[in-house]
């Protein structure tokens, strides 16, 4: 009898120990450290520069590349680091679009902003030749399938992209990129 009343004060102690521990441990609490602009406002090729903290641990980036291209970079993520890049612009995918040419339109814009030297935890021309690479293998690159970036991390930290949108809304053509790596 005093066996089964000490283990169900040890299971009771250890209960309200855990207990306490969680109770510690909000949902916002993050490993992911607080985000920060990767372009540069001062380059002749980032135009228009906003950058917006939304909380801890997301923030917005606005720019153009050029006086027809806008690109919207959300930062993101707790236990993953998350770079979500739209772009939109009246000439994307104006006369045609496939998934191929989504392909290769990201990997022209990935480079474009590498040019500008991001101050990016991704590596946006190892990023690029992955799409390429992957848009070369015949199959001309599937929209929402994610590809392990080479050399860009190791697992469970390695980079990954994948394409998750492109086509046109209203007269605006639009192509959503996605850099994730995690659990940190």
């Amino acid at each position: 009898m005093d066996e089964h009343r000490v283990a169900k004060h040890l299971v009771l102690g250890v209960g309200l120990v855990a207990g306490i521990f969680c109770a510690t441990v909000h949902a916002d609490d993050c490993v992911r450290s607080r985000p920060r602009p990767i372009f540069p406002a001062s380059r002749d090729d980032i135009q228009s520069h906003r950058f917006t903290i939304e909380s801890d641990h997301e923030a917005v980036e606005q720019f153009r590349l050029d006086t027809l291209t806008q690109v919207k970079v959300e930062h993101g993520g707790c236990e993953y680091v998350v770079t979500k890049l739209r772009f939109e612009s009246p000439t994307l995918f104006a006369k045609t679009y496939s998934d191929a040419l989504a392909y290769e339109t990201a990997v022209s814009l990935l480079r474009r902003l590498n040019d500008a030297r991001p101050d990016s935890s991704f590596d946006l021309e190892l990023a690029s030749r992955t799409l390429m690479k992957e848009a070369r293998k015949g199959r001309g690159g599937k929209i929402g399938r994610e590809l392990a970036v080479q050399g860009d991390g190791v697992s469970p930290l390695q980079a990954v992209i994948l394409i998750d949108a492109a086509g046109r809304e209203q007269s605006r053509g639009f192509l959503a990129v996605t850099l994730f790596r995690g659990p940190l």
